[in-house]
């Protein structure tokens, strides 16, 4: 998959480095950005980051605070904004 042309964040973990496109698809990629993998897809402007714990963290737009432990496969509300 090609580089998407507008990138919203983007981060790094130990072994991979992550990017959150303006559309709200998060890629992954294993090789340091030559090629970029989909890694899930976050509905509305978000800000991601990892913490100490090895999770990431979403923070969505009207919808709330959401942690995945598990490189963004799956992720989990810990805040409903209302």
């Amino acid at each position: 998959m090609p580089c998407p042309p507008r990138w919203g964040s983007a981060w790094e973990t130990a072994d991979r480095l992550w990017g959150l496109t303006s559309t709200g698809d998060i890629l992954r990629s294993a090789d340091g950005g030559t090629s970029w993998n989909p890694a899930g897809k976050l509905a509305g402007q978000a800000i991601v980051f990892t913490a100490n714990d090895g999770a990431m963290y979403a923070s969505i737009h009207e919808r709330g605070i959401f942690r995945s432990t598990d490189n963004g496969t799956t992720w989990t509300q810990l805040y409903a904004q209302t």
